[in-house]
């Protein structure tokens, strides 16, 4: 039965009961028949169409009305108990009804029936026994049909035969909400466009997914990345990418087809020259194409699927068991990687990548002793990789032992005459000449900036040399070509203004008591303290034993409110620094160890130097701490006592310009109207 069948029954005297698709009538239990209709069984509402009543397939009773009993009499047989005298009685027979018309309780015919069409009834006694308001809110699930009730009362072969026809015709079988009743079903009709049928919406997706599907498998299929060329590796250990020309004479040069800027030349490479030649099927280019797409994406388990596979069909292949070893060292499998690395190894010896893996999967596996003896086999096999010198030079100055320190020189010597443009090198040759030969680091650092003079690390490392020999003037030289290259990153640059700043404040002889942008300025802008700290912080990783700048950093922290840091900071002014400078933090640190007590204990006394300090120490508290309002009042207070009412007037003038806060502000203006009255009244005094 197609979604455009529809069922309907005659009465007893009628034809026997049938499908439209069975070449066999069936008769049910009541005697009615079934026959196709000629208009769809469950159809969708139109707007302004009046709603269905009753559910969506009814038996079409007798036309006189027979075999539609009330509802009230089905309700009270169904809820009698079986077997009961009431049950009994209230059994409606298949002859009951109202002999006219339409059958009491049964609902009205829809309006849509065409012109001549039968009068429905609604089904016998005894059916699903689902409400009105359940009929209606199926009635919305379109396009869901419900069986009418004479076939749910009908035989189990019947039934089966019926669910055989509907799957046959394409409906779905699904489960009704009422639990109770398991001999009622739902049946959805199949999806069909019909000619100007709007596209629902289940189909439109299933469309979507099978033009998706279609275009997936197309550029699986298309757009697979190509197969790359075949690789001539030469004696030095470079690798040419071509297409190796067949049919070229045996004994003169090898030819190879390579591809440059869009065009394809031929190259023509002596065979004395060529090492091996390394070509791969479309299914091992593939695998290596795929691989490498999962390296590049960060997915190095997926990578070493691939090339699992590829060493699989080619056991022999160096390149397949170095790739699969860079794989398992990208995967953090360090145990794993040793052995197609070491397979990689035996199979080309000269190979100085896979030596170069092989030693850093020894040294990320701790140990250093096979790992420098790697390294020593890679610039043996490829003396001109710059990197493997400079490698090896680092684990011999790290392991430290008798001779490994000249090894380490000679290395990297090696490595700078293969490149002499390498910043890598020249600084990590000055570094392990340092400390105890000093002239010898200078003159290979020279040597790099003659021939690299924006180089900026190997300038400032140079200029570091410079400053720590009493040069500042040309440790800012150096630094200036530098400067004023414009494509540094700005945390370099500014790193670099900061040096600058350190050696113009060593060669003015340290005149100011911090560089520039670490000073008062710096102090009085809080949006500045954070860029002040850094620079700070810069410039003692070059002079670690200046007690100046530790002083003004720990200004800059005590400014910020960190007093814990600052007395750290101000610990070790005091133990490198000059005389004044230990004096000065000797007196910060009494004044912070003030302010923590005053942190801690709400109504411990707010002065920084004690009860009576003097006006020097004063002063120079008020100078060192130009934002705090107590080291002014500490001041006023010292020198009122001493009789100058109007100095004190000032210093508290002074102390309420240079305080943030506007209540300090306020207080301190009034404590200097107070020393100038009192400064008033002591001339009148005097001059009477």
């Amino acid at each position: 039965m197609g979604p455009r069948a529809r069922l309907r029954t005659r009465g007893p005297g009628g034809p026997p009961l049938g499908l439209a698709p069975r070449p066999r009538p069936s008769r049910c239990a009541r005697g009615a028949r079934l026959r196709p209709a000629r208009r769809p069984l469950a159809f969708r509402r139109r707007r302004g169409a009046p709603r269905r009543q009753g559910p969506l397939q009814e038996p079409l009773g007798n036309p006189a009305g027979e075999g539609a009993p009330p509802r009230r009499g089905a309700r009270a047989a169904r809820s009698a108990p079986q077997g009961s005298r009431g049950a009994q009685a209230r059994r409606p027979s298949s002859a009951g009804g109202s002999p006219g018309g339409r059958a009491r309780g049964a609902p009205r015919a829809p309006a849509r029936l065409r012109a001549g069409a039968r009068p429905r009834a609604c089904p016998p006694a005894g059916g699903c026994g689902i409400r009105r308001r359940a009929r209606r809110r199926h009635l919305r699930r379109r396009p869901l049909r419900r069986l009418p009730h004479p076939l749910r009362q009908r035989r189990g072969g019947d039934r089966r035969l019926l669910g055989a026809h509907l799957r046959a015709a394409g409906h779905r079988r699904l489960a009704h909400p009422r639990r109770d009743l398991p001999h009622a079903h739902l049946w959805r009709p199949p999806e069909r466009l019909l000619p100007g049928e709007p596209v629902g919406r289940p189909v439109a997706l299933r469309l979507l997914r099978a033009l998706a599907l279609a275009l997936g498998l197309a550029g699986a299929l298309f757009c697979a990345p190509a197969a790359r060329a075949d690789e001539v590796h030469l004696v030095d250990g470079t690798v040419l990418r071509g297409d190796v020309v067949e049919g070229t004479d045996p004994e003169g040069p090898l030819v190879v087809a390579v591809e440059r800027e869009g065009q394809r030349a031929l190259v023509e490479v002596p065979r004395a020259e060529v090492r091996r030649v390394r070509r791969l099927s479309d299914v091992e280019e593939r695998l290596l194409a795929r691989a490498s797409e999962a390296l590049l994406a960060a997915r190095p388990t997926q990578a070493v699927a691939f090339l699992e596979q590829l060493v699989a069909r080619r056991p022999t292949d160096p390149t397949a068991h170095r790739e699969l070893g860079f794989a398992l060292l990208m995967a953090g499998e360090l145990q794993q990687a040793l052995a197609p690395l070491e397979e990689a190894c035996a199979l080309d010896p000269i190979d100085v990548d896979a030596r170069l893996l092989l030693a850093q999967a020894y040294e990320r596996a701790a140990r250093p002793g096979d790992a420098i003896e790697a390294y020593r086999r890679a610039v043996r096999a490829g003396p001109r990789h710059v990197r493997a010198w400079r490698a090896l030079a680092r684990l011999l100055l790290r392991r430290g032992a008798q001779g490994d320190r000249e090894e380490a020189l000679d290395a990297l010597r090696r490595a700078s005459a293969e490149d002499p443009l390498d910043e890598a090198t020249a600084l990590a040759w000055a570094a392990a000449l340092l400390p105890d030969r000093r002239a010898e680091a200078r003159a290979v650092l020279r040597a790099f900036v003659g021939r690299a003079p924006t180089s900026p690390a190997a300038a400032r490392a140079l200029a570091k040399l410079e400053a720590m020999d009493g040069r500042a003037a040309e440790a800012r030289a150096l630094l200036a070509p530098a400067l004023a290259r414009e494509d540094l990153p700005l945390s370099l640059r500014e790193r670099l203004r900061a040096e600058d700043a350190l050696y113009a404040w060593l060669a003015a002889d340290r005149a100011t008591p911090s560089p520039e942008g670490t000073d008062a300025a710096a102090l009085a802008d809080p949006d500045r303290l954070a860029a002040a700290e850094r620079r700070l912080a810069w410039q003692l990783e070059l002079l670690p034993d200046e007690g100046r700048l530790h002083l003004a950093l720990a200004r800059v922290l005590l400014r910020a409110g960190r007093v814990a840091a600052a007395r750290a900071e101000l610990e070790r002014a005091a133990l490198a620094g000059p005389p004044p400078v230990a004096e000065d933090a000797l007196l910060l640190q009494e004044a912070a160890l003030a302010l923590e007590r005053a942190a801690l204990v709400p109504n411990a006394p707010r002065d920084l130097l004690g009860p009576k300090p003097s006006v020097a120490r004063t002063a120079r508290l008020a100078a060192l701490l130009p934002w705090r309002a107590e080291a002014h009042t500490a001041h006023g207070a010292a020198l009122e006592r001493e009789g100058h009412f109007a100095a004190a007037a000032e210093a508290y003038r002074t102390g309420a310009a240079r305080v943030p806060e506007p209540a300090a502000r306020e207080r301190l203006a009034g404590l200097a109207a107070r020393a100038a009255a009192e400064a008033a009244r002591k001339r009148r005094n005097e001059g009477t």
